[in-house]
């Protein structure tokens, strides 16, 4: 994957305004709608919060289309590779595909996307090395100029003897795929902190006044973050919003913590657990409004306070 090698971690969004699309997982619909509400709404950019494969009913046809997408975005014009299969287009918009904890090739053994491609596609092998070429290609945050910062999961947990993440300042000037020696310490703190913002997520429940990371139902390095947890990491890290995906919820949305976290899942009906499939649009003033598969606005989203 050389046109997605040695481009920056964190994906800077200049101009607005920006579509947000959360977990796809194989909805390929859900897709197609993004791209034709993006073209509705005249955005600048999109940004795709990860987790393209696995459960749904068309998975390898959702992931290569984004990252068929995402190239172009990056400058890739070769021609026909898609025939067939996936259409090819140039999109009058900036594309970004973040990782998601489903790009990740132990996870697509588990859910899914590895019998796709052995039953439905007839791969003798799964493509390991393929696959995690691309996915540490992927960038792991999108930041705008106004402030919001685009993640799979969440926010990680203060490595061992600090008070918050600087994980963003740190990230800003790195390029993918990151190189990382596995006998430095740093180093290694560093892989978990990534690790946690694909899948680290809030607790909503928990009011607490000091930063409060608790440990999650998704297993050993994995937290649940509060509010003051989240409000610290983003006056740190220079930012005034998270965006968010990787969690199932009925609307489709959530908005919480005084429009500081928006949170937006992209497959529907997701097993008839989703009613609608859900994209935020936010402007340049920071405000903006989470959307529908035909561009309605299904609720105002205010400035952060």
């Amino acid at each position: 994957m050389p046109y997605l090698e040695n481009k920056p971690i964190i994906r800077e969004i200049k101009s607005g305004p920006v579509l947000y699309v959360g977990d796809l997982h194989g909805f390929y619909q859900n897709l197609l709608d993004a791209f034709d509400v993006a073209k509705l709404k005249e955005v600048h950019a999109v940004v795709f919060l990860g987790d393209y494969a696995d459960r749904g009913p068309s998975q390898l046809r959702t992931l290569v289309k984004v990252m068929d997408a995402f190239a172009r975005s990056e400058g890739y014009t070769k021609k026909g590779t898609l025939q067939n299969y996936v259409p090819e287009e140039n999109f009058p918009f900036k594309i970004i595909a973040l990782r998601g904890n489903h790009e990740d090739t132990e996870v697509n053994a588990r859910y899914g996307f590895k019998e796709e491609l052995r039953y439905t596609h007839e791969f003798l092998e799964f493509p390991h090395e393929i696959l995690d070429q691309l996915y540490s290609n992927l960038p792991i945050f999108s930041s705008t100029k106004w402030k919001t910062l685009g993640v799979h999961g969440g926010i990680p947990k203060p490595r061992k003897g600090a008070k918050v993440s600087k994980l963003p300042r740190y990230l800003i000037k790195k390029r993918t795929p990151l190189t990382i020696n596995v006998d430095d310490s740093f180093s290694k703190d560093l892989m978990v902190e990534i690790y946690q913002t694909l899948w680290n997520d809030p607790n909503l429940g928990n009011d607490a006044p000091q930063p409060d990371f608790r440990m999650s139902f998704r297993g050993p390095n994995i937290y649940e973050y509060n509010k003051t947890a989240l409000e610290i990491f983003l006056e740190k890290n220079g930012c005034r919003r998270l965006v968010r995906a990787h969690e199932v919820t009925e609307k489709g949305f959530e908005i919480h913590w005084n429009n500081k976290l928006v949170h937006i899942f992209s497959a529907s009906p997701y097993f008839a657990r989703v009613k609608t499939a859900a994209y935020f649009l936010e402007r340049e003033d920071s405000t903006g409004e989470i959307i529908d598969d035909k561009g309605k606005c299904l609720k105002k989203v205010d400035l952060p306070i």
